[in-house]
């Protein structure tokens, strides 16, 4: 049997990201984190995951600021935006820095899992 890709899935956010390890466990093995300093600590503990499930707005640092991080440390990862904003700018700049699209809260999970097929390629 094949292992399933892993996902990382940095999100504030209790309540999605349950939702969301519900939601692709049986396509994905998920790991859910509520900041990015534990999305970081995740990576440096040697997790690798395929595609990342990032929300811009987090306790410890903007989001935009974890895509930079990402891109110069494993740029092979794709990066998908999970936001509530409707901060067109913000949204622009994370895509401008490297995030492979977004997708606005509340999202379907075929959507979700539509685009999350795309980054992966």
């Amino acid at each position: 049997m094949e292992d399933k890709p892993q996902v990382l899935v940095i999100d504030d956010e209790a309540g999605i990201s349950l939702l969301l390890v519900c939601l692709l466990q049986e396509f994905y093995r998920v790991t859910a984190v509520t900041s990015a300093s534990e999305g970081r600590a995740a990576i440096a503990a040697g997790f690798h995951p395929q595609l990342i499930l990032l929300d811009l707005c987090l306790p410890d640092t903007c989001g935009i600021d974890i895509i930079d991080e990402l891109q110069a440390t494993c740029p092979q990862i794709p990066i998908i935006l999970l936001t509530g904003t409707c901060n067109n700018k913000e949204i622009t700049a994370a895509l401008a820095r490297g995030a492979f699209g977004y997708i606005r809260k509340p999202f379907s999970r075929l959507e979700l899992l539509e685009m999350m097929t795309k980054a992966q390629g």
